[in-house]
């Protein structure tokens, strides 16, 4: 049978050494600074969470006045995630990452002058919570780049298979920024207040000097998605795809922020620690998170699942290990089975995030628009950010325990959710 012309006449592409191992050192540095940049941003973030709760009273400020420092800023990264969704597939990723990280090291260390003016009787306490508060709102414009950008342009230059992993060194890298900065910036205060703030300005300014030599200064071209039965114009299916995905990242998000707000409460008036050392023990609480969630996502980097049922169950089990955590915590334990109940979360958040991650990239290919759901992903994130330190700081001051049934509930929803999410990609598969 003689093959059609289309066939005949294309000679396969010759892929030489000496051009594809520049393109992928490059690939490589670019994925490199994308991770800087987000674990940098997230340590923006996050850095107040061991600071603000223990020295909060000694500033003035009550245990609602310290949420509402926190939740603004998390509404205000809600709402600007789908929009730089949107601005992404207009703008380089290298303007983005490199405008928004220098601006966010302004804003970080104008939260930190704030503290320490305070502290030293130069401001009100009504300036200084004014303060406090527009920094942050300030800043959160800016960190809600970072996501939906990185998520966007990982999804236009890798290809299905080198995509998960991308997208988990993404993830890793964010959630590490996110967990470790309250357990080092609780470290730092040992040397000075503003110490902590000087060393993530430094961290900001050295990610947006990376992004600016390492990522391409134009758009890069999109790699061709797989075919599939979805069409993009039907919004409700596309809704229907990734609600569940996006429901998880929200809840975790949720549970994380309810430990990081009230951890310091709790170290102050159950071990009737002074602010110095109630931010030293809330710093090692959250940075037992922090290593328990890396050495997860690099045990998992390492493993070849061989299913989707294997990741079912693998997921499933560290996230009822992360659910016994909480329940400990809803108890008046010592403080090491506390440090113990804490890495038991950080189990569970380091195998939730990649996997759910992956699923949520695969539905937005589905659904043909990768770059808004990215935008989506991180509001979802945000979303959690806004709702725990609230619920976390108005629900400390009813008991000390009712934060931590909180975060229990909302654990429970997520071993639900995700079961029955990965149940209906097996049955799509």
């Amino acid at each position: 049978m003689t093959p059609p012309e289309s066939l005949r006449s294309t000679a396969p592409v010759q892929v030489t050494a000496s051009t594809a191992a520049p393109a992928a050192t490059a690939s490589a540095r670019s994925l490199l600074g994308i991770c800087f940049a987000l674990f940098a941003a997230a340590t923006s973030m996050s850095c107040v969470f061991a600071i603000l709760p223990s020295v909060g009273r000694d500033l003035g400020l009550s245990e609602p006045q310290i949420g509402w420092v926190v939740a603004p800023a998390a509404l205000v990264f809600v709402l600007f995630g789908p929009v730089w969704g949107r601005l992404g597939q207009r703008w380089p990723a290298r303007s983005i990452f490199t405008a928004a990280l220098l601006l966010v090291a302004v804003f970080t260390l104008l939260f930190g002058f704030a503290l320490a003016w305070r502290l030293e009787a130069r401001i009100s306490v009504l300036l200084c919570w004014a303060l406090l508060v527009s920094s942050r709102m300030l800043l959160s414009p800016f960190s809600a780049a970072m996501l939906p950008t990185a998520q966007a342009y990982i999804a236009h230059t890798t290809d299905s298979s080198s995509r998960p992993r991308a997208l988990a060194s993404m993830g890793a890298s964010f959630a590490l920024g996110m967990v470790a900065s309250p357990g080092l910036a609780a470290i730092a205060t040992g040397l000075g207040l503003l110490t902590p703030f000087y060393v993530v300005a430094a961290l900001l300014v050295a990610a947006a000097l990376c992004t600016w030599l390492w990522l391409p200064g134009k758009h890069p071209a999109a790699q061709a998605l797989p075919q599939s039965g979805y069409r993009p114009g039907t919004a409700k299916t596309a809704w229907s795809l990734i609600r569940h995905p996006l429901a998880i990242l929200a809840l975790l998000y949720t549970v994380y922020g309810i430990l990081m707000q009230v951890t310091g409460f709790r170290m102050r008036d159950q071990f009737h620690l002074d602010a110095a050392h109630a931010t030293a023990h809330a710093g090692m609480a959250l940075m037992a998170i922090a290593a328990t969630l890396v050495a997860t996502q690099m045990g998992l980097a390492k493993i070849q699942l061989p299913s989707l049922s294997a990741q079912r169950r693998v997921v499933l089990s560290a996230g009822s290990f992360g659910l016994l955590g909480l329940l400990c915590l809803t108890a008046d334990i010592p403080f090491e089975a506390q440090l113990l109940s804490a890495a038991l979360f950080g189990l569970s958040l380091g195998a939730f995030m990649p996997f759910t991650l992956s699923l949520l990239t695969q539905r937005a290919q589905q659904a043909g628009d990768q770059t808004r759901i990215g935008g989506l992903s991180g509001a979802a994130q945000g979303l959690g950010m806004v709702v725990g330190p609230l619920l976390g700081a108005s629900s400390y001051r009813v008991h000390p325990h009712a934060p931590y049934w909180m975060a229990t509930a909302c654990m429970l929803l997520v071993l639900g959710l995700y079961a029955r999410s990965a149940s209906a990609s097996r049955a799509a598969a």
